[in-house]
């Protein structure tokens, strides 16, 4: 394949609306290659702004893409905005980060971004044929357009209006986010496990979950769920998933250091050289760590009553059905502590950071491997 021209990087600032007079804030994106030129990579990190590890992940992968940039190894065109959320790293109450949800309208920054199948559908459903390839360009168009004519009304809708018109004609969107305390995982939809599982290998995840399209819409499925319902709407014409997006999540909030940024970083590196975005070879794929569950066989540990956790398992462990993973210690002298026993066989992929639990809180998660009907479109404890 032919190299790229070096020094190809391009960065793009946008302003978005002042939430007081006398400030700016303004969103970042770095541009890598040609556009049009082989497959396109969309990154974000920290979305949720108060999800500190893609932050550092994405500066080291910035870097490492700006040193094949130089040796012209930019084969496709790759796309990065290293802080996907100004509004929400402005947001500090108390001393503390509060970067899930807007606090103008409390609504949760990773949530109802634009579903535009069906204006899409309704510009090109004269013009779909039997040649899928000319489906993908001419949908990715017509997304572009609608996207281009429309305005936000708000700081917040100008933010998820920015960042889903750049990734809406990607080939590949990675959405970096973190839990509370977890191992390695992402979820993406069933659909685009194949796609996804070098990706798992390089990144060496201990967790995959395979969730259906969530209709509160979060990004990742507002690019991918997009090619869904198309295809869904349009059954005699050939029209693929062209989008393959995920959500990672890089383990737990307080999961941050240098050493662990490279080797994440690296992953996804990796990951875009064995899907063509970047020339040269990528190293063998490691052996997988994990297979994928499905989402509706997450068994979800919730406190009955209020009380001080302490747990005995920790994140990443395979546990058993009936195994004890924390007391709940009612706070009155004398109670009993209550056991918190995993409900299914699986990993303990996650668990809350908080050690003191109000009832009804999801204390911690496990994904086994059969669905559970009762757990179907629950949202994950990191949503």
């Amino acid at each position: 394949m032919k190299k790229a021209t070096k020094n190809t990087q391009r960065l793009e600032t946008i302003e978005l609306p002042s939430p007081a007079a006398g400030t700016t804030i303004t969103l970042d994106f770095y541009h890598y290659g040609e556009a049009g030129r082989g497959p396109k990579a969309y990154i974000h990190a920290a979305l949720h702004a108060d999800e500190i590890p893609g932050l550092l992940v994405a500066r080291k992968l910035i870097a490492m893409i700006a040193d094949a940039d130089s040796r012209g190894e930019i084969a496709g065109s790759i796309l990065i905005a290293p802080v996907a959320n100004p509004l929400g790293l402005n947001q500090f109450f108390h001393g503390r980060l509060q970067g899930r949800f807007f606090t103008e309208s409390g609504k949760n920054f990773n949530r109802e971004f634009p579903e535009i199948s069906g204006p899409i559908a309704q510009r090109v459903s004269e013009q779909l044929t039997n040649d899928a390839a000319h489906n993908v360009d001419l949908i990715r168009a017509a997304a572009r357009e609608i996207l281009a004519a429309t305005i936000p009304l708000d700081a917040l809708g100008f933010l998820r209006h920015a960042l889903f018109s750049r990734s809406v004609d990607a080939d590949y969107v990675l959405d970096l986010h973190c839990d509370d305390e977890a191992n390695l995982y992402f979820y993406t939809l069933p659909e685009l496990w194949q796609d996804f599982r070098d990706l798992a290998a390089f990144m060496r995840c201990e967790s995959v979950l395979l969730a259906e399209a969530d209709p509160s819409i979060p990004f990742d499925e507002a690019n991918s769920a997009l090619w869904q319902r198309l295809a869904q709407r349009f059954p005699e014409h050939p029209i693929p998933l062209a989008c393959k997006s995920t959500t990672l999540e890089l383990r737990g909030d307080r999961d941050v250091d240098d050493e662990t940024a490279h080797r994440d970083a690296l992953g996804i590196f990796q990951y875009l050289q064995s899907r063509g975005v970047i020339a040269g070879d990528a190293p063998p794929v490691p052996e997988l760590e994990c297979e994928a569950t499905p989402f509706s066989g997450v068994g979800q540990v919730i406190a009955r009553h209020a009380g001080i956790v302490s747990f005995f398992r920790e994140p990443g462990e395979v546990v058993s059905k009936g195994e004890l993973l924390a007391n709940l210690t009612p706070l009155e002298p004398f109670s009993p502590a209550t056991e918190l026993i995993a409900p299914v066989s699986g990993v303990m992929y996650s668990r809350t950071r908080e050690r003191y639990a109000y009832s009804g809180k999801v204390v911690c998660e496990v994904a086994g491997r059969a669905p559970l009907n009762e757990n179907a479109g629950k949202s994950l404890l990191s949503n």
